[in-house]
């Protein structure tokens, strides 16, 4: 397991808890922190899958097929943490979120060639 799967993880929860202070105690910019950890959680957790599946698919332990289905799946995972935190603003940010992390993981794939 990477760090980006650990730290991810982590983050995701930390905001889970944040947010639910946040409400308890009627901090608006806490509990909103707290969804934006939540968010960024997400999406670190998702960045690291990538990383886990290219290796498997570098070593030959998976098929394309495989991740393009954790792929998927990981899609949607992020697109419901999204949807639950921003609600009808989701589907603007589930599309700039999906170009820039498509960006990223190409300059990724791309920086063990050189």
């Amino acid at each position: 397991m990477n760090s980006d799967l650990k730290e991810g993880t982590a983050r995701e929860t930390v905001g889970k808890l944040r947010e639910g202070a946040g409400g308890a105690l009627g901090d608006a910019r806490v509990q909103t922190q707290g969804a934006a950890d939540q968010i960024a959680g997400a999406i670190q957790h998702g960045f690291g899958q990538i990383k886990e599946n290219a290796k498997t698919v570098a070593d030959g332990s998976t098929s394309l097929g495989d991740v393009g289905h954790a792929a998927r799946k990981l899609g949607r995972q992020i697109t419901d943490t999204l949807q639950e935190q921003l609600g009808d603003a989701a589907p603007t940010y589930t599309l700039a979120g999906a170009i820039v992390f498509l960006g990223v993981a190409i300059l990724w794939a791309g920086r063990d060639r050189n």
